[in-house]
């Protein structure tokens, strides 16, 4: 298995961002490849599917309903959703976070197939 280069480029006043992530590689033992891989591991594991949030002509509808922010107090439409509605909002949260587990064990179990050069 072979590497490939690859650039990309940033505006000049990110650069500290670089700076930032070759310490964390030091202190890792990880080049800045690594480091720049493992990143873009993260993203496509939390958008590859696409945006988790809302977008505004979604959330204007009549009938959107999402869970309001910790903290934040229940809006009357929230506060009187029915049993079922808060049922299969679990059940979808349990399915993301099902989905979400099993890419990154896939993504963990592919980085060490690697490292064990078996592909």
């Amino acid at each position: 298995m072979g590497r490939e280069v690859s650039s990309f480029s940033y505006d000049s006043k990110d650069k500290y961002v670089l700076e930032l992530a070759d310490n964390i590689g030091k202190r890792e033992s990880k080049s800045r490849s690594e480091i720049i891989m493992d990143g873009l591991k993260h993203e496509v594991i939390s958008h590859g599917r696409g945006n988790s949030q809302f977008s505004l002509e979604i959330s204007s509808q009549p009938d959107f309903v999402a869970l309001p922010t910790i903290g934040e107090p229940l809006t009357p439409k929230f506060a009187n959703m029915p049993r079922d509605e808060f049922d299969l909002i679990g059940q979808c949260l349990r399915s993301r976070l099902q989905e979400h587990e099993h890419e990154e064990k896939k993504l963990n179990l592919q980085q060490r197939m690697r490292e064990a050069g078996k592909i």
